[in-house]
């Protein structure tokens, strides 16, 4: 029933008033932030840092690097909340006032005109993995990647992501780099199936993980410490029969089309990424892509009008043939984007379409100067967000005639226009600001805090519902633009990136917080004392 309320909105829609220019607030430019970046002895200063300045109100990331002396200075810097990252060859890369390497770092709270002295970053040493790939002849092998993966939180679970990549050098050696402290599984796969194409060879290399195993549940994780290297990894890799993937690629009315048919790794094997082998379908729209080892792989084809296509398949030990590619254009979505009290909208608002659960997002939506938006290449179940708005709005609403979408994702088909989307942000948002106590009821300055909704049906992915924020370089932390409705708060001392958005950890987090509710644009600060979950486990 709401699919079909939404496809009669879409294409019926509401009379819209004529769209007229609408004047854009811009940031006044007049902030400093300095400092210096210096080695974890807190006394060597790292000349050639690149020292990078992100915040919702600057269009593009603002990049300096470092003088002979470690020194930095970011200027004509609008006010907003910023995270201030510095990196240097052979040291982790560390935002400003981050102790650990899978935290978040601290804020920086710049006001209008400020200048913001001795903002300093520690840089500590990386660690490293190196080794040689050999095989089943014990003879080194090149060109094959390699990859580290650990263990991290993506969209509220806990999986698998690829840390850092190489690939094999003619003597079958590899180095990878960049490592922050932790256990990482290596594994390595051959580099290009069209090398393999060309060969009478019906055999190739499959993915590998160390110690020489092709199942994942046999693999062994490499524990490295702060700066270690480590230099004599072997990882025997094993041939295995590749297969030919075939088929035909047509347009929606099922006409042949001669387009270009890559060959990606799918869903379950995103630690390699890229495209991986490909083909020109002839005339008659066929195809074969050869060498293609066990696996799933995302099997895409694209126009030059733009339209695409894509197919998820699984390839074992067989030939797959008789496959079909349809190509057709993905959906497109317009509306306006509208100030709630009709205050000038900020210079940037970052408006996309978000995959729930994916993490995918569209390219931001460029707002004409009415306002107004035009998206294309939709698929599948999305909802709007602003992963990046200016300081002081947030977003309201998002509705199509009276359907409210806020919340909800739409799901999109190929070919489909959506008309008359209506979203609204506001320059009037809640907010929970505070500071956050010791045992000795002493004021710290380094935690992480957490806000979520005391209902659990609102811990989806992308959600409005949940945040975390770390302190800024004045110890407060805030959290602003959650929707009205009641909440609850904690602090700890250490929480993984995104361990926040994991409904478990949520779960275990609700027994330690504190209540708080919050009505339309109201401000609240609160105290809050650091807590601990260990001690309340059962």
């Amino acid at each position: 029933m709401t699919s079909c309320l939404l496809l009669l909105c879409a294409l019926v829609g509401d009379p819209q008033q004529p769209a007229r220019d609408i004047q854009r607030r811009p940031a006044v430019a007049s902030g400093t932030i300095s400092g210096t970046v210096y080695a974890d002895d807190g006394k060597t200063p790292l000349k050639r840092s690149i020292v990078r300045a992100s915040a919702a109100e600057l269009s593009r990331r603002r990049t300096v690097r470092t003088d002979i002396e470690g020194k930095f200075r970011l200027a004509d810097l609008p006010a907003g909340r910023y995270t201030i990252t510095a990196s240097n060859a052979q040291y982790l890369t560390l935002d400003y006032g981050q102790r650990r390497p899978f935290e978040p770092g601290r804020r920086i709270e710049l006001a209008a005109g400020e200048t913001l002295a001795r903002v300093d970053v520690l840089l500590p040493r990386a660690a490293a993995i190196g080794g040689v790939i050999l095989d089943d002849e014990n003879e080194p092998v090149s060109q094959m990647w390699v990859v580290a993966a650990r263990y991290a939180f993506r969209n509220g679970q806990r999986r698998l992501v690829s840390v850092a990549r190489g690939v094999t050098n003619d003597i079958g050696e590899f180095r990878l780099a960049g490592l922050a402290p932790g256990d990482y599984y290596v594994m390595a796969r051959e580099r290009d199936i069209r090398v393999r194409a060309f060969s009478d060879e019906p055999s190739g290399y499959g993915t590998t993980y160390y110690p020489g195993t092709t199942q994942f549940a046999e693999a062994q994780a490499i524990r490295v410490t702060l700066g270690q290297e480590i230099v004599n990894t072997s990882l025997p890799v094993m041939p295995s029969r590749t297969a030919q993937v075939s088929g035909r690629v047509v347009d929606e009315t099922g006409a042949p089309l001669a387009v270009r048919v890559s060959l990606n790794d799918g869903p379950g094997t995103p630690l390699f990424g890229g495209i991986i082998g490909g083909a020109v379908a002839n005339a008659d729209g066929r195809f074969s892509v050869a060498g293609v080892r066990p696996g799933n792989y995302d099997l895409l084809a694209r126009s030059e009008s733009g339209a695409d296509g894509s197919v998820s398949i699984e390839v074992r030990d067989a030939d797959l043939t008789g496959l079909t590619l349809v190509v057709g254009r993905g959906a497109t979505a317009s509306g306006r984007v509208i100030s709630a009290s009709g205050t000038p909208l900020p210079v940037s608002v970052d408006l996309r379409a978000v995959g729930p659960g994916t993490g995918q997002q569209s390219p931001t939506a460029r707002l004409r100067p009415d306002g107004s938006f035009e998206l294309g290449a939709l698929i599948g179940s999305r909802v709007w967000r602003t992963p990046s708005i200016a300081s002081g709005w947030w977003l309201k609403a998002v509705m199509l005639g009276d359907t409210d979408l806020t919340d909800q994702p739409m799901t999109f088909t190929r070919g489909q226009r959506v008309t008359g989307l209506t979203v609204v942000v506001d320059d009037k948002p809640t907010e929970i600001s505070g500071e956050v106590h010791d045992e000795a009821g002493h004021a710290i300055g380094d935690y992480t805090a957490i806000v979520f909704s005391e209902d659990a049906s609102r811990w989806s992915p992308e959600t409005r519902f949940v945040r975390a924020d770390r302190p800024d370089h004045r110890g407060l932390f805030r959290v602003a633009g959650l929707p009205p409705g009641k909440y609850l708060v904690a602090a700890l001392d250490y929480v993984e990136e995104g361990q926040w958005q994991d409904t478990a950890f949520l779960e275990r987090l609700r027994r330690v917080a504190t209540r708080v509710t919050l009505e339309a644009a109201q401000k609240t600060t609160i105290q809050l004392s650091l807590a601990s979950l260990a001690e309340r486990e059962p």
